[in-house]
């Protein structure tokens, strides 16, 4: 089994949220250190501080780490505004080029996903402020309606992963869709708004899901991790990534890119 590890990057700095973003900042943090005590006051210090630099992302912390782990992973960037996702192009374009820069590969992290000539908008966005002609996507917050990859294929995205299933890759149309197996949110919130979680039972999960990858021999192991928690804000998100990836190199797990990957489906 292969692994491929992303990132979706959703915020880059506090003030350009005008929607409900920082309210909800605020309830959750509220939540997860009293009620469901998930964090503790350390995290709550670096929120604060982290709130207050207008920083809510960690792309050069996770970049560093990523080069040094020789992980190729590939950075999903938007270029539109929607569900909490609100920085502009060109903050966008600045780190785009940033993380290409140090080597890694980019992709789309698509807005639109139930019209085809709104998801043409942003990838023609996509490609004149990146200069790529062949890239993938990823909807954000994995929406999906009876035709999204049918329209993703057709505007002739080189992969989509925006499915959240434990699947090997397959084609739709022309394009490869390759499934999520493991995404931290998911992982360390269960589908709340809130870490449920501590460390110890995300890495007990992690290890089931990966028995149960190898079980049914899924070949490609893909992994989302969001950069804003690679952070002391979210300490157990951030010792959970380090960790996962690191057990996986002991375990002798390959790090591929989604091109890598994709060279080596044609070939079978």
């Amino acid at each position: 089994m292969k692994v491929i590890v992303t990132h979706d990057v959703d915020y880059i700095t506090v003030w350009e949220h005008k929607d409900l973003s920082v309210p909800k900042f605020i309830l959750r943090t509220l939540i997860e250190s009293s009620y469901a005590k998930t964090i503790g006051t350390r995290e709550i210090i670096h929120r604060i501080k982290e709130f207050f630099k207008n920083r809510w992302h960690n792309l050069p912390e996770i970049v560093q780490f990523d080069k040094d782990n020789g992980i190729s992973s590939t950075f999903f960037f938007g270029m539109n505004k929607g569900l909490g996702l609100c920085y502009d192009l060109k903050t966008a374009q600045k780190w785009i080029n940033y993380v290409v820069s140090n080597g890694f590969d980019v992709g789309l992290h698509l807005i639109n996903f139930d019209s085809l000539p709104q998801i043409m908008e942003e990838k023609k966005l996509f490609q004149k402020f990146t200069g790529l002609k062949e890239f993938g996507v990823r909807i954000h917050y994995l929406r999906k309606a009876s035709k999204t990859l049918e329209y993703l294929s057709e505007a002739g995205f080189l992969f989509d992963s925006s499915e959240y299933i434990l699947k090997d890759p397959f084609k739709v149309g022309n394009m490869w869709e390759f499934p999520i197996t493991l995404m931290d949110t998911y992982l360390f919130n269960d589908h709340k708004f809130w870490q449920v979680i501590k460390f110890e039972e995300a890495k007990k999960l992690t290890k089931d899901i990966l028995r149960e990858s190898i079980k049914k021999k899924i070949k490609y192991f893909v992994l989302l991790f969001h950069d804003n928690r690679f952070s002391d804000s979210y300490k157990d998100a951030m010792d959970w990534y380090k960790w996962v990836v690191e057990f996986l190199k002991n375990e002798k797990f390959e790090f591929v890119s989604f091109k890598n990957a994709i060279e080596d489906l044609k070939n079978e």
